[in-house]
């Protein structure tokens, strides 16, 4: 009988094209350029020239879809609270620059080259997690007084108990009970400073905060240790690693990984 292993580091490297199971990551500070990302979201969207903004991409998607909202779920890194996605696109445009909105073109995703967790304002209270995508142009302080614009409303909201959740989807409130939670709730101003990158993030709820309130124990904490250039490829790679899974938990787990189901 095999006798179950730790495995003390476990590294997912994410492409736009593949995903694989590799120790053999490195660590790569080659900047992104936007050639990278207009021949690699190419076949994945539209690019527009738009007067505010340059270049912008629009993706093909459904009239329902909102970043950081459709088709992936948070994990808990040492830089905050990132967001997996499950479209093949989705290493760079939750990872990397904003994303807009205008009712003519729908979300519209405008390149940055400063990759973070994730790109988003946080919301707390009344028993809620609430977060929204930071628009183009704009800071990491979000200037919330418990005012509610339904014409801008972008946000995503869910219980305390369902943040973390991997079909998180299935739990957001209705848009019609957001107003209510925004005049209650706080900004979750705890950032994060990547001192190797020189770079800002907003890390979201607190662990303490989070594992208070969980229906389950929080178990998926991954560790970012290596997130890159592929010099070969010129795609950039993401390796998250789980210092917590046995080699029996790995095989379990592998089937839900939201961002390894659609292309594996």
């Amino acid at each position: 009988m095999k006798t179950n292993t730790t495995i003390f580091a476990l590294i997912f490297v994410f492409t736009t094209s593949c995903a694989t199971l590799s120790r053999d990551t490195y660590y790569d500070d080659t900047p992104v350029s936007y050639q990278v990302f207009y021949d690699q979201l190419g076949s994945y969207g539209q690019w527009v020239d738009y007067p505010d903004y340059g270049y912008i991409w629009i993706p093909y998607v459904r009239e329902t879809f909102a970043p950081y909202s459709t088709n992936g779920y948070w994990v808990l890194t040492q830089y905050g609270w990132s967001w997996i996605s499950d479209y093949n696109w989705g290493w760079a445009a939750f990872h990397y620059g904003r994303w807009g909105f205008n009712n003519a073109l729908g979300w519209f995703w405008v390149p940055g080259y400063e990759w973070g967790p994730s790109w988003v304002y946080w919301l707390h209270g009344n028993g809620y997690y609430g977060w929204s995508p930071i628009g183009p142009g704009m800071g990491l302080n979000y200037p919330h007084g418990g005012r509610y614009d339904r014409h801008h409303d972008h946000w995503c909201f869910v219980r305390e108990r369902d943040f973390g959740r991997r079909n998180i989807y299935r739990y957001y409130v209705d848009q019609s009970g957001h107003e209510k939670i925004m005049r209650t709730s706080t900004v979750i101003d705890r950032t994060y400073t990547d001192r190797k990158r020189n770079t800002t993030y907003n890390y979201g709820p607190t662990e303490s905060l989070f594992k208070g309130h969980r229906a389950q124990p929080l178990t998926d904490i991954l560790s970012v240790k290596a997130i890159g250039l592929d010099r070969k490829s010129g795609i950039m790679n993401y390796a998250f690693t789980d210092l917590r899974l046995t080699e029996t938990e790995i095989q379990e787990r592998q089937p839900h990984l939201g961002l390894l189901k659609e292309m594996m």
